[in-house]
């Protein structure tokens, strides 16, 4: 799978808060997209579940993978800047826990434009919360720094 043409922005910024490897929130979508289809799944933007805590009763969830003979979700990502409050991570966890699949992911970006999004320490405190709903926190760079092959070996035999 292609991934050498994302993560590059620190190439076009005249500072080093960018590194290699940090993606913005348009390549951490089109990374997932990628690897959806990699595995063979259908990738599916903006997935709607139901919620109790909008007035619609609605949530979307910012990309799910698919079966592509069954239609079940396999796994359900929610895309988040790295310097996101716990509102965000919150909604994440509703969204997330209102769908039924294996695999549950909420994915911070660090690069947006010039600047290196932190994570905020709020963040790092909650994610024994997540981890107790089966749902696991990572950064950007753990994707693209680690090998991206052995992150999708655990969804060969979804």
């Amino acid at each position: 799978m292609k991934t050498d043409d994302l993560g590059q922005s620190y190439k076009y910024v005249d500072n080093d808060k960018i590194t290699p490897h940090m993606l913005t929130l348009h390549e951490l979508g089109e990374l997932i997209r990628r690897m959806g289809i990699q595995l063979g799944f259908r990738p599916v933007p903006e997935h709607q579940v139901t919620s109790d805590q909008t007035k619609t009763g609605k949530r979307y969830i910012d990309w799910v993978w698919k079966d592509a003979k069954t239609n079940k979700v396999i796994a359900a990502f929610e895309i988040e800047g790295a310097n996101c409050g716990m509102p965000a991570v919150n909604k994440d966890s509703n969204s997330l826990g209102a769908i039924r699949c294996k695999f549950k992911y909420v994915l911070l970006y660090q690069a947006r434009k010039d600047k290196h999004l932190k994570l905020k320490a709020e963040i790092k405190k909650e994610l024994k919360k997540l981890t107790s709903k089966k749902i696991t926190l990572l950064l950007d760079t753990d994707l693209m720094g680690s090998d991206i092959k052995e992150f999708m070996k655990q969804f060969k035999t979804a």
